[in-house]
């Protein structure tokens, strides 16, 4: 954290700490030059305890968050890249943040607080309407200045994030939106809406139930069952004033229709000196109470809510009662189900033997020969996978919260070589299949290497592909230094081989071995004139390589090992072509 009377980049000098969150924390600083006040942010380049990265293109986007202007957001003056945090230098605004003025004096009127949250909706419609569009994130309280005549203006900038067309999230804390944690989501304005949708827990209480109902449909897990824009929120906040006066608990906030109200009987308790009254003993007694319809009214329909809960609750219950592993998987297996029911009770056998490899086999299986799209890995089918690692919602019953179980832990800790085979398995299935009109070779191969780091351990594939892709990397770099070339092909040429040979040596099913063996051919084909110009390959070797892989490829029948013979006598005379004047080879076919 920036130290008191410190200098951010030789311009600010911090003068106190005003606030922190775990986002980070918001200093007052001057400038250098004419010591005139601004604001510093100080944002952290990784969550506290996710340890998931911060926006690693702040720095670059600073220019264009100058450009950004609105009545209810602090202009950005500066970005400061350090190793471990970003400095957003912003104009000063008098003002205290959010979170000092809760802890100081609590919640303030309704009146006040709608105000906040419609001049936090429309920054948010203003920052969704640039383009491209700019995401915040996450907002923490510390990053919402309130100023002296009662309006707010957001200093967050914490996470903030441009989003052009559908570009992965590169951003995350353990506060954020569930899409921002997934590999394969993808952010947009509806991300915004969850952060606004937890601030909105800060201003809910009991006297503003409504709120609470609307906040919790902002942090919907799945975006599409969130409010879709600032101004549909903004809408639901109009109509959200009032709507807890006489409201019933499964009405969703709607006020009780007048013809729905049960009459009220309005007993005068005031009885007049000599009326309705009975002498008893010298005495006065008062008179027996009117019938009251209102009581007999609301016995009556407890009663009747009681049998059906009751009736209802068996059913639910019936229906969720206990199912033995053995049955989850058998009906799991059944094709007359749907494809999200055979997932689920897939997810269900996991949840209940997490240590076990057999559902995880299945299951995976099981997402791989779907009729729909057979042996590809869909996002869906991957959204899936993915749960299995950030954690799952388990609950065990419909009256207490959900729980989040980590399947994966206890697997890893329990059956750490059943745990391996799994995760080499579901990187494979990255590596090879898997199929998301939005994801190129390069996030397919960094998917798959997240599982295969797993496995590399106990299984020489894994770690072959895990080599393969760092030197894929390497070799991307721009500008391409002559000596990290020739070590990237070097080690791709022999992870390459190693590929080769483990993939007819290990358990892999005949589909995955003969894409394997395609893509060594392939890299060979590709990468020929390289491996030899760098010596990243013995001639002998590659000629004896090639070969072998055509007896291996031999044993197979079908249209996808044909089309590997093919690419094999293409690599084989490519690789002649580098026959030095001093070698002697002689084809198989003359020997």
């Amino acid at each position: 954290m920036l130290a008191i009377n410190s200098c951010v980049d030789e311009k600010y000098r911090i003068i106190r700490l005003v606030s922190r969150d775990e986002a980070g924390a918001l200093f007052l600083a001057s400038k250098e030059t004419n010591d005139e006040p601004v604001w510093v942010r100080e944002v952290h380049k990784s969550g506290p305890e996710s340890g998931m990265p911060v926006s690693r293109s702040l720095a670059a986007e600073s220019l264009d968050l100058k450009a950004l202007r609105h009545p209810n957001l602090s202009p950005v003056v500066d970005v400061v890249e350090t190793k471990q945090t970003y400095q957003i230098v912003l104009d000063y605004v008098e003002g205290t943040p959010l979170d000092c003025v809760l802890k100081g004096s609590g919640l303030p009127p309704r009146q006040k607080m709608t105000l906040w949250i419609n001049q936090l909706c429309a920054v948010f419609h203003y920052l969704h309407s640039c383009s491209p569009t700019v995401v915040q994130g996450e907002i923490e309280p510390g990053g919402v200045l309130i100023k002296p005549d009662g309006d707010l203006v957001l200093l967050g900038y914490g996470l903030i994030k441009k989003i052009d067309g559908n570009r992965l999230a590169d951003t995350a804390t353990d506060k954020c939106a569930p899409e921002q944690y997934d590999p394969v989501g993808w952010v947009d304005a509806r991300t915004d809406i969850y952060a606004l949708g937890r601030l909105l827990f800060t201003f809910a209480d009991q006297s503003w139930a409504g709120l609470e109902r609307i906040a919790q449909k902002c942090t919907h897990p799945d975006p599409r069952e969130r409010y879709q824009s600032c101004d549909e929120l903004m809408q639901a906040l109009a109509h959200c004033d009032g709507a807890d006066v006489a409201v019933k608990p499964d009405q969703e906030g709607a006020p009780v229709p007048e013809h729905l109200k049960p009459d009220v009987v309005v007993v005068d308790r005031r009885i007049p000196k000599g009326e309705n009254q009975e002498k008893a003993g010298g005495k006065t007694r008062n008179p027996r109470k009117p019938f009251n319809r209102n009581v007999v009214f609301w016995v009556l329909i407890s009663l009747a809510a009681v049998v059906l809960a009751i009736s209802v609750g068996s059913l639910f219950f019936w229906d969720l009662a206990p199912k033995s592993y053995t049955q989850l998987l058998s009906e799991a297996a059944e094709e007359k189900r749907t494809h999200e029911e055979r997932a689920d009770l897939y997810m269900k056998a996991i949840l209940m033997k997490p240590a076990d490899s057999k559902a995880y086999a299945e299951m995976l299986a099981f997402f791989l020969s779907d009729d729909e799209r057979p042996g590809v890995l869909t996002k869906r089918d991957a959204e899936r996978l993915e749960q299995l690692k950030s954690g799952v919602e388990m609950r065990d019953s419909k009256f207490r919260p959900p729980v989040t179980v980590y399947p994966l832990r206890e697997f890893q800790s329990e059956n750490s070589s059943g745990y391996r085979s799994v995760s080499l398995q579901i990187g494979l299935a990255y590596w090879y299949r898997y199929d998301h009109y939005l994801a190129d070779q390069s996030q397919r191969r960094s998917l798959a290497v997240a599982w295969l780091k797993e496995a590399a351990d106990s299984h020489k594939v894994a770690q072959a592909l895990v080599d393969i892709n760092g030197s894929y990397l390497a070799l991307g770099k721009d500008p391409l230094l002559k000596s990290d070339a020739e070590k990237a092909y070097r080690t791709l040429s022999e992870s390459l081989n190693r590929l080769r040979i483990d993939a007819g040596s290990s358990s892999i099913d005949r589909d995955t071995c003969v894409m394997i063996w395609d893509e060594y051919v392939s890299a060979v084909i590709k990468y020929v004139d390289p491996f030899f110009e760098f010596d990243a390959v013995d001639f002998f070797s590659m000629m004896s390589g090639l070969e072998r892989l055509e007896d291996s490829l031999m044993r197979f029948q079908g249209d996808d090992v044909q089309a590997v013979l093919d690419k094999v006598q293409i690599a084989l005379v490519l690789v002649e072509g580098h026959k030095g004047p001093n070698i002697l080879f002689i084809p198989r076919e003359k020997r």
